[in-house]
């Protein structure tokens, strides 16, 4: 075969289908990759944004830690003032314990326990130009 015969057989038409779809092909496949490419974009916005979120969580619980580190030093700070207050005014370390601990352990959730002895919160209360003693107990 020559060179000429080569060269047409290069570049020969394809069939008529082909040609026919060539021009609905090469649409299809700057669709596809322009689909691709912004579906790179979402997924690049979408994992920098989650980096974005997890460092602000990360600083936002050390921010929180050193907040409780705080408030805890303060109430360590203020037990121990109050129980010098108390030893200072004549009780002993053992007397300050057995107070604190009279009504037994230190349970968390449990509501602060109430003496029966003492009277039921009460304030005094205005209505319609008259005072009145207003049991809060009696409206729980």
């Amino acid at each position: 075969m020559d060179q000429a015969t080569k060269d047409v057989a290069m570049y020969q038409a394809p069939n008529m289908a082909e040609l026919l779809n060539f021009p609905q092909d090469t649409e299809r496949a700057v669709r596809l990759r322009n689909n691709k490419r912004r579906h790179r974009q979402r997924k690049r916005e979408y994992v920098d944004d989650l980096e974005r979120r997890l460092l602000k969580a990360h600083a936002d619980g050390i921010q929180a830690t050193k907040e409780v580190q705080a408030a805890a030093r303060r109430v360590v700070w203020e037990n121990s003032r109050l129980r010098q207050i108390l030893h200072d005014q004549g009780l002993s370390t053992d007397a300050i314990d057995s107070l604190i601990h009279k009504d037994g352990p230190y349970m968390p959730n449990a509501p602060p326990p109430r003496k029966a002895d003492t009277q039921p919160a009460s304030h005094h209360v205005r209505y319609h130009g008259s005072w009145f003693l207003m049991n809060w107990d009696m409206l729980v």
